[in-house]
Formats: C-alpha cells, structure tokens, sequence
C-alpha cells in the first residue's frame, strides 16, 4: 500500500502520460471526485482521486476538459473500480467526459447490504480505521487554487482506504451470504451512460409535481429568473435562492405577496434584485396559461394509491427484518407497475421492471404471500 502522506500531483498531459501505463495495468483503481455546485453556475468536477496497489494520484480536472485515456482502465473488467456512492460519481464522470465501468465495487452499497448503522464514508473510515475526517471539507471550495495541504491530504484519504474496507466488507457479506446481492446491484450499474432528461430541468426538483395551477407558473418563472442571475455571475443558484425556499416562494401563493415575507427565503446579497422580479411574476403570472407538469396524473388514482401505500408499507417492514435500506427491498419502478395493474403479477415477478435475481429469490416469495391478495384491481 502507498504511503498515506505521498501523492503524485497531475495537472499537465505530459504528467498524466507518464502514469497511464501504470493505471492501465494495476489490479485496482480506488475512485474518489471533489465536484462542486456550490461555488459555480455549472457543477464541474474539480479533482479526481485514484489510488492503486503503490500510487496515489491526484488529477486536476481543472486542467482537462478530457481524459480519454482512463476511459480504457475503466472499462477493463480485470481492474477493479472501488468507489463509494456510485450513483453520484457515475453520473457525474459519464456527464462530463463520457467514461463507462466494468467490474465495480460500492463500498456504500456494501455497507448498506452488510447491516451497517452508518454509511457514510467518514463514518466507515472511522469505524475500521479510527480516521477522522476533517466534514468542512466537504463543502469546501475545490475551485480555488493552489489547495492547500491539508485539502489534499483530505482528499487522498477518500480513495487510499478503499481498497482495505472493500476487503472488510467482502468477508462480511460472505458472512451474511449476501455477496450476490452487492455483485448484482453492481453489475446493474456498469455501462451506466447519462442521459440529458427530456424535460427542463426545474421539473427534476423535488415535490414540484405538487404545485397546483398558477404556483407552478410563478415557480418557473422565478427558477429562470435566478438561472439568469447566477449565470451572469458565475455563481451556484444555491448562493441566490435554495430549492427548498423556491419551493416555498410557490406553495405561498397567492395567500402570501408580501415583500418582507419574500425577503426571509432569499439570500442577503440578492433579495433586492430578486424580490422586484418575483413581485413583476405574480402579476405576469395571471395573463398566462396554467403550466401542466410532465409527470402525468393516473387514472383511478384512489385505487393506486391505496396500492402504493400497502406496497411501501410492507416494503418498510421487511427492510427492518433485513436490516437494509427499504430501497433495496422491492425496487421503486415495480412499485408503481404492480399498483396500476395488480393483474401483471399473473406472468411471474421476474417480468417486473428493475426486479433483481437476488430478490427474485429472497424477497419474492414474501411478496407473494403477505401482499399480493390485499390490491385492489384498479377499474
């Protein structure tokens, strides 16, 4: 194992090329990202953390609008990939240069499968290695340079301990006989290719699909008005008005127009220059046509719902007998197809959109039998 104070900085092509040989041919790659929405108008991935069997590097993606040649390790089923959250780090790296993964290990997933009370990365270092890590660097500023030694070596810890608590967690869910489980939910993230949604993107926010009538004018009126600001600024629209202030801008009206009342949600810098538009968007709003959101309204809601409910219900209960997350239990897309039409169990519960084998086996004959006569066919 590398040192944990040694680290190869890589901020040029000609540093980079000089190590790819060794990344395309090591048994492992342990993958940390320092991103940031906080500081710019774009998230942008500020630092990428690979550490292997005797080097840590340090990449600056500052200073690479690509790095196609990774794209080769990444893909190579020999190397192990170890990262923890796949689901964010994925995403983002196929947004922004277009890498795919073969032969993947989440070391989150493998502690939420592996009866873990805590699954944060800090949290596991700390149980397994008595580390600490310093929580205000992760909301620190990653754009600035030079960083600082101490955000360095913050930064090295991420990736240098996975490799040894993918060991840890390995033996335990062989313990558990759970290691199918993670192999499965892992392999059903290689490949994984971002795809750009087919609606804007202030439909995407939270619980916007409940706003009703002119709320959701007023809504994406002021979510454009400050894309706008932050965009002509260069800064995260997070520094001008959170989501969840937007959110609460919309829900207000039109019972609530007071202007000091708008100046409590917005942040000190920009309440004067954004209350005087949100002021001019409750009167547009008036002369335009009710928006629709995409998320299309089911037919015989009541009877689905009740589905739903009696679903999750027994999702819950049986993700405590399990000790796992009740995610892992039944996935969310079979929810919704089995509550519109309960009739489409009769062709088995493999047929069920994002239904895993390991549930298949474990979960399934449960679902059968506790939940299965209680829907309602929906008329």
């Amino acid at each position: 194992m590398p040192d944990l104070k040694e680290y190869i900085w890589i901020d040029n092509s000609e540093e980079f090329s000089k190590h790819l040989p060794h990344l395309l041919n090591t048994k492992y790659i342990s993958i940390d990202l320092e991103a940031d929405n906080q500081h710019l108008y774009k998230e942008q991935i500020c630092l990428i953390q690979l550490s292997t069997d005797t080097n840590n590097y340090l990449i600056d993606a500052l200073n690479f609008k690509e790095i196609n040649e990774l794209q080769e390790a990444f893909a190579n089923k020999d190397i192990i990939k170890i990262i923890h959250d796949l689901e964010f780090d994925l995403r983002i790296l196929s947004k922004d240069y277009g890498f795919k993964f073969q032969n993947l290990f989440d070391t989150k997933m493998a502690a939420e499968l592996g009866k873990e009370e805590k699954c944060g990365l800090s949290s596991l270092l700390e149980k397994h290695f008595e580390l600490k890590l310093n929580k205000k660097y992760q909301k620190a500023n990653w754009t600035k340079r030079p960083l600082d030694e101490e955000m360095l070596q913050y930064s090295v810890n991420d990736s240098f301990y996975l490799f040894d608590l993918m060991n840890i967690q390995i033996k335990n869910l062989k313990d558990l006989d759970r290691r199918q489980w993670l192999e499965e939910e892992c392999q059903l993230k290689e490949n994984y290719e971002y795809i750009q949604p087919p609606y804007p993107e202030y439909f995407q926010i939270r619980d916007s699909n409940k706003l009703k009538g002119k709320q959701l004018n007023l809504f994406i009126n002021i979510y454009n008005a400050r894309e706008e600001i932050a965009k002509l600024k260069n800064i995260s629209k997070f520094q001008i008005l959170s989501n969840k202030n937007l959110m609460a801008i919309s829900y207000a009206f039109p019972k609530e127009k007071n202007t000091k009342e708008l100046k409590k949600y917005i942040r000190n810098n920009y309440a004067d220059q954004l209350t005087p538009i949100i002021q001019q968007a409750y009167i547009q709003i008036e002369h335009e046509k009710e928006v629709s959101h995409p998320n299309k309204k089911i037919k015989n809601r009541n009877f689905v719902k009740s589905n739903i409910q009696k679903i999750k219900y027994w999702r819950m209960e049986t993700s405590e007998k399990f000790s796992i997350p009740a995610v892992y239990i039944w996935p969310t897309e079979a929810i919704g197809y089995i509550a519109n039409d309960p009739n489409c169990l009769l062709d088995g519960i493999e047929k069920l959109p994002g239904i895993r084998k390991w549930q298949i086996q474990e979960i399934g004959p449960l679902f059968i039998k506790q939940v299965k006569s209680q829907l309602k066919p929906v008329r």
